[in-house]
């Protein structure tokens, strides 16, 4: 039920702000608490590239850290 919610959310927010399918996949495992060399590792791509995604998905939101982005995923309701 959580992976299926939190999927749902994570669907609406990239919707919402227009996020690319790689950032929104980066965003699902940043609310799942994965770090950005666990995401990087399980991607196959340089630590430098999912911090440039990250960097991009805050952009996007407009959020400053990570529990902002949590937040923001807490309060989306579509």
């Amino acid at each position: 039920m959580f992976n299926a919610v939190l999927n749902e959310r994570c669907s609406a927010i990239a919707a919402r702000y227009g996020l690319s399918n790689r950032e929104t996949e980066v965003l699902e495992q940043l609310a799942r608490g994965r770090s950005l060399q666990a995401i990087a590792d399980d991607l196959h791509v340089a630590y430098s590239t999912i911090k440039t995604h990250t960097d991009h998905i805050y952009a996007k939101t407009d959020v400053h850290s990570r529990q902002n982005l949590i937040s923001l995923l807490e309060d989306s309701t579509e």
